[in-house]
């Protein structure tokens, strides 16, 4: 995949339109772009976007194009980063300290199933209900497209992304995108900014 980036020096110039301020680069994984733009001038691009969110655009640009087993795929590795984006956030409202997670997670981040454990109780102690989880239809569906090569329809591979993201998509839009099948919808992002989101997560009092 590949991301359009733009130069603020071009910008910054002004003797351009900003169609000619941009290109396109390869997608990096960690997010950090020190580039040269088209004129020379060099530049550091940050992307401001969490890990879930680029998978979750690669599910929908898979869809898009016709990449149903690689939209599962990058939906599903999706759902799990926001697992751990989710912990994270937790245990800051609850004033665990960066270094404290990075040691936890470390000894969950290489399976998936304590991964969704931890998930499933930091949602418990800011809500005080467990979360809504992937079927165990979705589940079987995940493990014959990842395991078993199986190939997914258009319709059943959307199907299986907006059964199994109640966290990630809103309602109105999971709607809007259902009677749509495969439409480009430039409104199915993750619901909110991070800043919303922790806010939102906190246990009312």
């Amino acid at each position: 995949m590949r991301i359009m980036l733009s130069c603020s020096q071009c910008m910054r110039d002004g003797d351009k339109s900003y169609d000619q301020t941009q290109w396109l680069e390869e997608m990096v994984d960690d997010g950090f772009y020190k580039v040269v733009c088209p004129a020379g001038h060099n530049n550091t691009v940050v992307l401001q976007v969490d890990k879930f969110e680029v998978l979750f655009e690669l599910a929908l640009n898979a869809i898009v194009d016709g990449y149903y087993r690689d939209a599962v795929a990058s939906f599903t590795a999706s759902l799990e980063r926001f697992y751990e984006f989710y912990v994270n956030v937790g245990c800051d409202i609850q004033g665990v300290s960066a270094p404290v997670f990075e040691a936890a997670w470390d000894s969950v981040s290489r399976q998936s199933e304590r991964q969704l454990g931890a998930f499933v109780f930091t949602y418990v102690l800011l809500h005080g209900k467990p979360p809504a989880l992937m079927s165990n239809r979705d589940v079987e569906f995940r493990n014959e497209v990842t395991h078993k090569g199986r190939i997914p329809t258009k319709e059943r591979a959307i199907e299986y992304l907006l059964r199994s993201a109640p966290q990630l998509v809103e309602p109105k839009t999971q709607r809007a995108f259902a009677a749509s099948l495969g439409a480009r919808s430039k409104s199915l992002r993750p619901s909110r900014k991070r800043s919303e989101r922790k806010q939102a997560w906190r246990r009312p009092a």
